[in-house]
């Protein structure tokens, strides 16, 4: 029995899962220079959200266990998106050569499975 007996838990479908281009998540991205730039020369100006430490630590993991658990995207109105954590691991990704980069995104509301689907077919290597 719940603790609260007034109290349901919404049912979420699973987080769906899929690999995306660097290339086009910065061709979206890029639009807000102050937290997103794969350029290290930008990245080090003052405009930028940038925390070198985390870019060490995901570059040391990429090359020592090759494992990078998943970027979380968040949906925006219609079937825009923003990266909720993961910047800098895909930053990571980019300058070790990688081209792709597993992708999470978490159904919010209903009709959210839809919106992912396109997404991952817009984002598709």
């Amino acid at each position: 029995m719940p603790r609260y007996p007034h109290w349901t838990e919404a049912e979420f479908p699973a987080a769906k899962t899929f690999w995306a281009s660097i290339a086009k998540i910065d061709e979206k991205m890029r639009e807000d220079p102050y937290r997103w730039t794969l350029s290290k020369e930008a990245r080090l100006g003052q405009y930028a959200d940038f925390k070198p430490g985390k870019l060490s630590h995901w570059k040391n993991i990429i090359r020592t266990s090759g494992q990078v658990t998943p970027t979380e995207l968040s949906l925006r109105g219609g079937d825009d998106f923003d990266v909720m954590d993961g910047r800098h691991r895909i930053y990571a990704l980019h300058e070790e050569g990688f081209t792709d980069v597993l992708i999470q995104v978490l159904p919010m509301e209903p009709g959210d499975e839809g919106k992912i689907d396109r997404l991952a077919e817009r984002l598709a290597p």
